[in-house]
């Protein structure tokens, strides 16, 4: 308990330091300044018949990867849900899913007097947690308030693992306060072991993100922007960051130079950067479309900005190809399946340690090419267009990945029922 008692000395004497950076983060992101009590704890009490089930999904990848796993418990109509997050961009995306259906809270900091309220006010009958987001003082006053945890989806990387390494005890305390760990990959399960879990607590069940299928609305709105396209090249750079902007935009001058008409769609992975890259695009002499603007491109429009949230997946089936961000810097990359969904050519960077295996087995399947440059990237896109006979045997190959990998949610949904109902 020592180790918990200095971890939690240590967020009281930084609390004042936190909340300054709050306010700091919201001049670029103002969402992060809305509902500030909440994080203390202060949220509105929820009043329901049905028990309610809390759901933390930490920032907008937990929140895509919780939404299959939202939807069936929605289906099954057992419980009320309340889902917590820590950024803007997961709360929004919760918002435009599901609206009302469910509850929405800010996550409290992991301090016991915030935690503690937190809890009187939602009476939760269990705690479900997305990947990787463990807190020391959340499964501890869970496991004293008889409040079951479940790890879902669970992902531990080893350059998290040794993170967590560094304070073995409180991994060790957490370990035995969570209930259950559905994981992955073995790997996975092993890294978790090495931080103290008993093995009788994991449960290799897959990957949830593999449980998606393409809504027939988004489907219909695609097929109707892509006639309005008018058979345009098209090519979509989605969840960039900082540094990747300059990359995208230098291979796509060498594309318009054998492509004249061809279009890029470049959606930023956080919205506080959306001007930034506008800014950019423009400063590069591009002709720019603003999705939250002007909707689809003119014809002499050459670069569409997706400055809107939620339409990632929509946008993905404007294009002939794929090139998914945060992995030309180190930033770890992200999901490829909401573009393996739609059977196109899928491209990233070597930087894709948060999806090392997904990465792997994409790549030896022949559904995936890793690039390293502009010129590599402008190669990509040419040929994927240029040659749609290889181009759709790419895109095949990862959509029946895609469905050959699903059931992650079957098992998840048993573990949770489980889970309350013992």
């Amino acid at each position: 308990m020592i180790g918990l008692r200095l971890y939690t000395l240590v967020w009281y004497l930084a609390l004042p330091f936190i909340l300054a950076r709050l306010v700091w983060r919201s001049v670029k992101a103002p969402g992060y300044r809305q509902h500030i009590p909440e994080r203390l704890g202060f949220i509105t009490p929820i009043k329901t018949t049905k028990p309610c089930l809390w759901i933390h999904a930490v920032s907008l990848g937990e929140s895509i990867a919780a939404t299959p796993l939202i939807k069936a418990l929605l289906h099954s109509n057992a419980f009320h849900l309340l889902i917590t997050n820590t950024t803007p961009t997961g709360r929004a995306r919760i918002a435009q899913e599901f609206g009302t259906q469910v509850s929405q809270a800010w996550a409290p900091y992991d301090i016991p007097s915030g935690v503690e309220r937190f809890i009187s006010r939602a009476n939760p009958c269990a705690l479900i947690i997305m990947e990787t987001e463990l807190w020391p003082n959340w499964l501890n006053i869970c496991r004293q308030k008889q409040i079951p945890s479940l790890l879902a989806n669970g992902r531990l990387s080893a350059k998290s693992a040794s993170g967590y390494q560094r304070f073995a005890k409180l991994s060790a305390a957490m370990m035995r306060d969570i209930n259950r760990l559905t994981v992955q990959t073995d790997a996975h399960a092993e890294r978790f072991e090495q931080l103290g879990a008993k093995r009788d607590k994991i449960q290799v069940v897959g990957n949830i993100k593999f449980d998606i299928n393409l809504d027939s609305a988004i489907a219909s709105k695609a097929q109707a922007a892509r006639s309005t396209l008018a058979g345009r090249p098209c090519f979509i750079a989605g969840s960039t960051h900082a540094g990747e902007d300059d990359i995208i935009l230098a291979a796509f001058s060498q594309i318009i130079q054998k492509l004249p008409q061809a279009l890029l769609i470049l959606v930023p992975r956080h919205p506080e950067r959306f001007d930034t890259v506008a800014a950019l695009i423009q400063a590069k002499g591009f002709n720019l479309a603003r999705r939250s603007q002007d909707h689809l491109p003119r014809a002499e429009q050459q670069v569409l900005l997706g400055d809107t949230l939620g339409e990632l997946t929509l946008l993905y089936g404007l294009a002939d190809a794929a090139f998914i961000g945060g992995s030309l810097i180190p930033r770890g990359g992200h999901n490829m399946l909401e573009a393996a969904l739609w059977a196109i050519p899928l491209a990233t960077g070597p930087h894709m340690e948060n999806f090392q295996q997904l990465h792997e087995e994409l790549s030896l399947c022949g559904a995936l090419t890793t690039l390293h440059n502009a010129d590599e990237l402008a190669e990509f896109f040419l040929r994927c267009y240029l040659d749609p006979a290889q181009a759709k045997q790419l895109g095949q190959a990862g959509f029946v990945y895609l469905v050959k990998n699903q059931g992650a949610l079957c098992r998840i949904l048993a573990e949770i029922t489980h889970l309350v109902n013992h």
